[in-house]
């Protein structure tokens, strides 16, 4: 039930919300549906969510596992999963994916980061900001978005800086995500009775008396 898309979401989520609650004692289904390759991907992906919820130490080591799964749906899930153990340790394993072939699961890598909120991801989400894998023929991917409202979950200010140099991106949906992103990590907001450019001109002065 909870991977069937033709129900409504809200039995989805009550059936997901049983199934964790089963897994937390019957543990191996949920490893065996996760790992299982014959399985409807889609029923691996919400036992691989699950896995996430239940956050066993075995339930973690299939998560890292299925990090290499060919199947780009079945890699995202597992980010995500990560994402919602919440641990440090893995960092370096999901930011690895920030620029996975494919870029579903870049996406849920930058938002697994966010989820964790170490300001050391910073690092890994402006590395792969400027990396050429996230352009395509010179064009910014849309991936790059995420990864500046992955900043703003994270809300350090370790991340000043490249709100700074994003303010001046040349993709308009990056510079907007950059402003959302502000707006979280400080608490405030310059948008009131200015312009757009004005707004972009008040965040830059800020920025560069705080950092």
């Amino acid at each position: 039930m909870a991977a069937n898309s033709s129900l409504e979401q809200s039995v989805r989520e009550k059936a997901f919300g049983r199934l964790v609650a089963l897994g937390s004692t019957d543990t191996q289904f949920l490893y065996d549906a996760a790992q299982d390759k014959t399985q409807n991907t889609r029923h691996r992906w919400v036992a691989i969510r699950a896995l996430g919820q239940i956050k066993s130490p075995e339930a973690e080591r299939i998560l890292l596992r299925l990090l290499s799964d060919p199947e780009p749906a079945i890699r995202t899930a597992a980010l995500g999963a990560l994402g919602d153990l919440g641990k440090d340790a893995n960092l370096s394993m999901i930011a690895s994916h920030l620029e996975d072939d494919a870029i579903i699961a870049r996406a849920a890598a930058a938002e697994a980061l966010g989820k964790i909120g170490a300001p050391k991801a910073v690092l890994f989400l402006e590395q792969s900001l400027d990396s050429r894998s996230n352009y395509y023929r010179g064009s910014s991917l849309w991936v790059r978005q995420n990864y500046v409202l992955a900043l703003g979950e994270i809300g350090h200010k370790d991340a000043y800086p490249v709100y700074l140099k994003m303010l001046s991106d040349d993709d308009p949906l990056v510079v907007r995500a950059t402003v959302v992103a502000l707006e979280k990590t400080v608490g405030h907001s310059f948008g009131e009775g200015r312009t757009e450019v004005q707004e972009l001109e008040a965040w830059k002065r800020w920025l560069n008396n705080n950092l």
